[in-house]
C-alpha cells in the first residue's frame, strides 16, 4: 500500500512539474488562441456523444480524429478524420415524436454508422494570452463528406494569469447540403462561447465552466433554432500527453419544441473527451 501510494505522489509530482504543452487544450468546446511551434506534431482524438431527446431513445456518438502541425510561427495546420454512430428508436412505435430525430429516408428506428467527412483547420496566432495583454486568434475550417460541405470561421479571445485562463470564441459557420436531405440544404450558425478554467498549483489537474450560445437560421433568413448551454469540465496533462473532459447539457432555449428546450436540432446533452499526444 505505501509503495503504491509512493508510486502515485512520483507521478503527481512530475506531471505537476511538466510545462504546458503547445497543443494542450483547457476546454472541450472552447478555444484558445495557441498554435504549434514550427515542426511541431500532435495527435488528438475527439469523442463526443450526444444523449438523448423529448421522446423515445437516442444517441449519437461523433469521433474525430485529428492530426495537428506547427508550419510557421504562429501558424498551425490540422486535417480531421470524422466519423459518426447513431441510434434511434421511437417510443411510440409508428408515431412521430416532438422532438425525435429522423434520419434522411424517414425512419424513426434506425442505428447507422457512417462516415462523416474530413476537416482542414488553419489557426494564426496574432498575440499571446501570456505575453501580451489579450490573446488573439484568427481560424477557419472547410468539411466535407462529398455532399455537404461547410465552413467555421472563429475569432478566438483569451487571457491567461497563473494557472487561471479565461477564454471568449465568436463562432460563423455556412452550410451547404444537397438538395435530398431532410435537413435544410442552407443554414448559417452563429455562436458564442465562454470558458473559464483553473489549473490547481503543485497538481497535473485544472477544472473550469463552459459556456455555449448557438443560433441557427435556416436558408440564411428563418430563425428556427436556438440554445443555451452551460457545464463543468476537468482537465489533466502530463508531459507527453493530456485530457480534457466536458459535460454540456442543455439548459433553455428561445426555440423551443418540448417545454423550454430546443430537442429538435440539440441534445439533452452533449458530453466531450479530447486527448491529446505530442510528439
Amino acid at each position: 500500500m505505501r509503495a503504491a501510494r509512493a508510486v502515485l505522489v512520483l507521478t503527481v509530482l512530475v506531471a505537476a512539474s511538466a510545462p504546458a504543452l503547445a497543443g494542450e487544450k483547457q476546454f472541450g468546446y472552447v478555444y484558445e488562441p495557441e498554435s504549434l511551434p514550427p515542426g511541431a506534431v500532435e495527435l488528438e482524438q475527439w469523442v463526443t456523444p450526444r444523449l438523448g431527446k423529448a421522446a423515445g431513445v437516442f444517441s449519437e456518438l461523433d469521433l474525430r480524429t485529428e492530426i495537428e502541425v506547427g508550419v510557421i510561427e504562429n501558424l498551425q495546420t490540422s486535417l480531421y478524420l470524422n466519423l459518426a454512430s447513431t441510434r434511434a428508436a421511437d417510443a411510440r412505435s409508428g408515431r412521430r415524436s416532438q422532438g425525435f430525430i429522423t434520419n434522411d429516408k424517414g425512419e424513426q428506428r434506425f442505428s447507422d454508422f457512417e462516415f462523416d467527412g474530413i476537416s482542414n483547420e488553419w489557426i494564426y496566432k496574432f498575440s499571446d494570452p501570456v505575453a501580451d495583454p489579450i490573446g488573439f486568434a484568427a481560424y477557419v475550417e472547410l468539411e466535407t463528406n462529398g455532399t455537404e460541405f461547410e465552413i467555421e470561421e472563429k475569432l478566438l479571445f483569451a487571457k491567461t494569469w497563473g494557472g487561471l485562463t479565461v477564454a471568449l470564441n465568436f463562432i460563423f459557420e455556412q452550410d451547404w447540403r444537397s438538395r435530398a436531405s431532410r435537413e435544410p440544404n442552407r443554414a448559417l450558425h452563429f455562436d458564442a462561447s465562454f470558458g473559464v478554467a483553473y489549473k490547481v498549483p503543485g497538481t497535473p489537474i485544472g477544472f473550469g465552466l463552459e459556456v455555449r450560445d448557438e443560433n441557427q437560421l435556416d436558408f440564411y433568413t428563418k430563425y428556427n433554432h436556438a440554445v443555451f448551454s452551460i457545464g463543468p469540465n476537468f482537465h489533466i496533462y502530463t508531459q507527453r500527453w493530456w485530457a480534457t473532459l466536458t459535460v454540456m447539457p442543455q439548459i433553455t432555449s428561445p426555440t423551443p419544441t418540448y417545454k423550454s428546450y430546443d430537442y429538435d436540432a440539440y441534445e439533452v446533452v452533449a458530453v466531450r473527451l479530447i486527448v491529446g499526444v505530442e510528439f
